[in-house]
């Protein structure tokens, strides 16, 4: 209503504001992609259920507000039958581009790559720095990024195997925040502090969700993926959990071991 301030009104404002700094400051915006992480802070959503869902809308705003047009966003419906109802029924809400299955959507969260190696492998330090910590800063170093590296490998595998084509390299995220020199526009990577303990979503999200659900796949089509189920251990005994046993696995999302991914493909 006209005349009452909302948390809308504010996100409309701070979009606002940093496109007109944009452009005052010589109309670099290339800047634009880090700028979501600017306007949402921190690690809590404050307006809806997801940070992660918060920071795409500002994206999308900033793209609007500058004159590009909205990204098509990739999506399927349960069961994959429905999907092309789903896009009819949001029709002019915003452009979205079928994906075989929820399956396809899953298997391609690029969180398990970014956060998993580069977490576990800086336990100590964000035990000692706590919420000083800024794992895009001194969590990825060559060596984490090589391991890193190691679970993109195994997750294409199991992408292949599963019938899709990886969407993107997040190879190349890493590669863009260590060059920051080269790629002014997501410095703001590197102010962003975090995890501040072990059991942090970066692990126990990723782990649980993403990573265990990508070997329970691996594991169904008889693939190996050494590197993965290692750090899941790993990042299973820093938290005190079972990610491999108690995760989102297939069996636990109700498809018993002897069905194959044909047949759970049928029931999705």
């Amino acid at each position: 209503m006209r005349g009452i301030y909302t948390s809308v009104t504010d996100i409309r404002r701070k979009v606002f504001t940093e496109v007109a700094r944009l452009a005052y400051e010589g109309g670099d915006y290339s800047r634009i992609e880090g700028l979501p992480y600017k306007i949402v802070h921190g690690e809590t959503a404050q307006y809806r259920d997801s940070i992660f869902l918060e920071r795409a809308i500002v994206g999308e705003r900033l793209r609007l507000a500058i004159g590009l047009p909205l990204r098509p966003k990739k999506i399927a419906s349960l069961p994959a039958c429905d999907t092309p109802r789903v896009i009819e029924a949001l029709k002019g809400v915003w452009d979205f581009v079928p994906v075989k299955n929820v399956f396809e959507a899953a298997i391609h969260a690029d969180n398990v790559v970014m956060h998993l190696a580069t977490t576990v492998l800086s336990a100590t330090r964000i035990e000692a720095m706590r919420d000083n910590f800024i794992l895009f800063q001194e969590g990825f170093t060559p060596a984490s990024i090589r391991c890193a590296g190691k679970i993109r490998e195994e997750r294409l595998a199991i992408i292949e195997a599963m019938g899709f084509t990886e969407h993107s390299n997040p190879m190349d995220m890493f590669e863009t925040i260590v060059n920051v020199k080269e790629n002014p526009q997501l410095d703001v990577f590197r102010t962003l502090s975090g995890p501040d303990s072990v059991t942090h979503r970066y692990l126990r999200e990723d782990a649980s969700c993403g990573g265990a659900f990508a070997l329970s796949v691996a594991r169904r089509l008889g693939l190996e993926a050494p590197v993965l189920e290692a750090f899941l251990k790993i990042a299973g005994v820093l938290c005190g959990e079972d990610y491999i046993k108690d995760g989102r696995t297939l069996e636990n999302l109700g498809f018993p071991p002897e069905m194959t991914l044909a047949e759970i493909y049928k029931r999705i």
